[in-house]
């Protein structure tokens, strides 16, 4: 049994890993809450108030809008709703796609769940792996995790982990995701800033609004961004999007905030 430090949660349920890997609430706001404090808040919850936290992830509505941006922060959101809801296949195929885009809470979650059996198969070894990778951004939680289970593990499990991790490196390391999510991210951000100049408005699914009404292939010439509720200006947007990024990247060393471009004024000759 892995013992989590204090500075972790003190109770090990099921509904605690999923907090303290870092479960993401989708506000209007369009940021995400860090679960890593709510854990805390919560450690002494009665079981009830468990309950009733483990049902709240299952009812969490994921950003649609989110995927085109920063899938990372995506798969991980439907990743941990699947696991609360008891499909392990799919939680950890999405939390999998989730590490792929440098989703280090995603990571986590996996090193944990594996490693303890919470959720999914018990596998020490995989557990351990993946627990080395979430702490490649140096996170004192995360490397807590590593250290502690580490120390309990056996000398073939730890052979094992490291095997492993040196085939996952190359997929789930920084070096590959993190790069890959900051691509996407700058890209798809250029594609929706190209609009900006025009004044134009946007609609993104959970970002802008709560939904955006699909085409009604019956109504001639339908319009679907004049349904939108809630259409923003597309800098307004890009703000909120950026957050999302930012904190999916957070502590990566190669990684450079975007923010809107400042004009300046020219040299003097």
């Amino acid at each position: 049994m892995l013992v989590m430090p204090k500075m972790w949660v003190r109770k090990a349920s099921f509904f605690y890993l999923l907090m303290v890997g870092g479960m993401a609430s989708a506000h209007a706001s369009g940021t995400w809450q860090d679960a890593r404090s709510v854990a805390s808040s919560l450690a002494d919850a009665k079981t009830a108030k468990s309950d009733q936290g483990l049902a709240d992830l299952q009812q969490t509505n994921c950003p649609a809008g989110l995927e085109r941006f920063v899938p990372g922060s995506y798969y991980y959101c439907v990743g941990v709703r699947d696991l609360a809801r008891n499909e392990p296949e799919n939680g950890a195929a999405m939390l999998k796609t989730a590490a792929g885009w440098g989703n280090k809470s995603a990571q986590y979650l996996l090193g944990v769940s594996y490693y303890r059996g919470a959720g999914l198969p018990m596998d020490r070894a995989q557990g351990l792996a993946w627990l080395e990778l979430a702490a490649e951004r140096k996170d004192p939680t995360y490397i807590a995790a590593l250290q502690e289970a580490m120390r309990e593990a056996t000398p073939d499990e730890q052979a094992k982990a490291s095997t492993l991790w040196q085939s996952m490196v190359s997929t789930y390391g920084d070096s590959h995701a993190a790069r890959r999510a900051e691509r996407r991210y700058r890209h798809e951000r250029d594609v929706l800033m190209q609009n900006e100049v025009y004044g134009s408005k946007v609609c993104i699914a959970g970002i802008t609004s709560v939904d955006v009404a699909r085409a009604d292939p019956r109504v001639p010439d339908y319009d679907s961004e004049s349904q939108c509720r809630n259409a923003q200006p597309v800098a307004l947007a890009a703000a909120k999007l950026d957050t999302f990024e930012d904190q999916l990247l957070e502590g990566w060393s190669g990684h450079v905030s975007v923010g809107q471009l400042q004009q300046v004024s020219s040299p003097r000759n």
